[in-house]
């Protein structure tokens, strides 16, 4: 019933808020696709705030945010043909989400939001963030390259670990492979 956020800055500054009390252990952060933008200015805001920053950023799906990205932006467009191009780019959204009138109506602004957010992102240069990262990516992904995931090494201090796994954009969540395993596996890896 909440209205989505339409700008990443609101929407950081009130997770900053919502963290914080919590920010008294060693954590970590993974960010798929948008998220992985949502954590890197949530870190940027931590910094500025000097709150204690993860031991490690994993970003999966997600092209570097300095990058400006080649794909024709989407939030602008009706719920149907909105929803058709999403499934289409990064797929995910079943034919019978997409026949259902209702079930579109209701899922589709608040993707429409999450889209804005993320396409009317203007990245700010700043000091590279004190973390390790692991980026995280799928071999059959159409819409984020391999360039894209080894660009967020520029953005960071610590040590930088790229790993493909099989499956396209939603690799993370593909239960008909052995990759969401595959995934955390290759997480546990990197935080010994």
């Amino acid at each position: 019933s909440e209205p989505p956020y339409t700008e990443l800055g609101p929407l950081v500054t009130d997770l900053t808020d919502a963290i914080r009390p919590h920010l008294r252990r060693i954590y970590a952060f993974l960010g798929h696709s948008m998220g992985a933008l949502v954590f890197f200015e949530l870190m940027r805001e931590f910094r500025r705030q000097n709150l204690p920053l993860p031991c490690l950023l994993i970003v999966a799906a997600a092209r570097a945010p300095n990058l400006v990205s080649k794909l024709e932006p989407l939030h602008h467009l009706p719920d149907l043909p909105f929803l058709t191009a999403l499934h289409s780019r990064y797929g995910g959204i079943p034919e019978k989400v997409r026949a259902n009138r209702e079930l579109v109506a209701s899922i589709a602004p608040t993707l429409r939001a999450d889209f804005q957010v993320l396409e009317t992102y203007q990245y700010r240069q700043a000091a590279p963030l004190e973390v390790d990262l692991l980026a995280l990516g799928g071999r059959d992904d159409q819409a984020i390259m391999t360039s894209d995931l080894a660009a967020w090494q520029q953005h960071i201090t610590g040590r930088f670990s790229l790993r493909l796994l099989s499956g396209g954009h939603l690799f993370l969540t593909d239960s008909s492979s052995n990759t969401p395993k595959s995934a955390m596996d290759t997480i546990v890896d990197c935080l010994r």
